[in-house]
């Protein structure tokens, strides 16, 4: 076809995609048989910010193997009113309550399919989409913002938020008025 065509495991591709809390595919450009989207319930996930990376998740449980086009199959258009602005302006946590949502819908045929237990699913949430991004807000200097997703991920799974590393000089930094300027150092 003039270009790269993969194949993987859709059960490998699922374990992935869990463990690091990420949606496998641009939605524009994944084709599948109707008779899974129907057997998944559809597109319709319930999500607010990435209904996206559910229903994909849905689907991979229901196939086996992904074949990935390496070619550009569309353009996404960016523009102020998308999710992440909308997110921005309304400081609602919609990313994080769709994540924290994904922890405890995720299916026991999918933790089948990829040999995941259902009691590591908070340690992911917690490693991947809480840590990095209060790291990530405390060096944009936007403290309040980082401060409120490590009190969410805190009350989603306060045992799991101490067993993480970064779990105290976390607690340490948001509480810092000049932790933004202390990062700086440290990325130097």
């Amino acid at each position: 076809m003039g270009y790269d065509v993969y194949k993987v495991k859709a059960s490998e591709m699922l374990k992935r995609s869990i463990t690091k809390f990420l949606n496998p595919f641009n939605f524009a450009s994944t084709c599948y048989p109707q008779e899974r989207y129907h057997k998944v319930g559809g597109y319709g996930g319930g999500r607010l910010y990435n209904p996206d990376k559910w229903f994909h998740w849905k689907i991979l449980t229901e196939v086996d193997f992904v074949y990935f086009l390496d070619t550009p199959l569309f353009q996404y258009r960016w523009h102020t009113s998308n999710q992440a602005a909308q997110q921005s302006q309304s400081q609602i946590l919609k990313y994080w309550l769709d994540e924290y949502r994904n922890c405890f819908e995720i299916s026991d045929s999918m933790l089948q399919k990829t040999g995941l237990h259902t009691n590591s699913v908070p340690q992911f949430f917690i490693d991947r989409c809480i840590i990095p991004y209060v790291y990530n807000y405390l060096k944009v200097g936007q403290p309040a913002l980082a401060k409120r997703i490590f009190y969410f991920g805190t009350s989603c799974y306060p045992i799991y938020m101490k067993k993480n590393v970064y779990y105290y000089p976390m607690l340490m930094l948001i509480n810092l008025p000049f932790s933004k300027q202390l990062l700086k150092l440290f990325n130097r």
